[in-house]
């Protein structure tokens, strides 16, 4: 009995043009401390990475998963002190220096900044 076999499909982060991993690896050269977290909740993977700055609030770069209320965009999580806001940030794919950007934007400008930019989602 024979099985079919169906091909690995590469996930979104790879066929973005780097892995999360290779995001970090930029953030980190920019200045920022960033580590890819891969966790289980309720049975599924849940791949993110973290970014964190002195005295900035926390950013979590969500990968790619289903029913994205952005659409085909990326999306962070923003954590303040009492809040979390998921921000839809560029398309996927985009090049590296625009998602970098998105992730530092969060990083370093108030709300109504990122109004202007961003997409949020609450």
């Amino acid at each position: 009995m024979s099985v079919a076999s169906t091909p690995r499909m590469p996930s979104s982060s790879e066929a973005d043009g780097g892995s999360l991993q290779a995001i970090a690896e930029e953030l980190h050269r920019r200045g920022w401390e960033a580590r890819v977290v891969r966790r289980t909740i309720a049975g599924e993977l849940d791949v993110r990475l973290r970014v964190t700055g002195s005295g900035a609030p926390a950013a979590e770069l969500l990968d790619a998963w289903g029913n994205r209320p952005c659409g085909d965009r990326w999306q962070a999580v923003l954590i303040a002190p009492h809040s979390r806001v998921v921000w839809c940030g560029p398309a996927r794919p985009c090049p590296m220096a625009e998602l970098t950007s998105f992730v530092e934007d969060l990083l370093r400008l108030d709300r109504a900044e990122l109004s202007g930019r961003y997409t949020a989602l609450g």
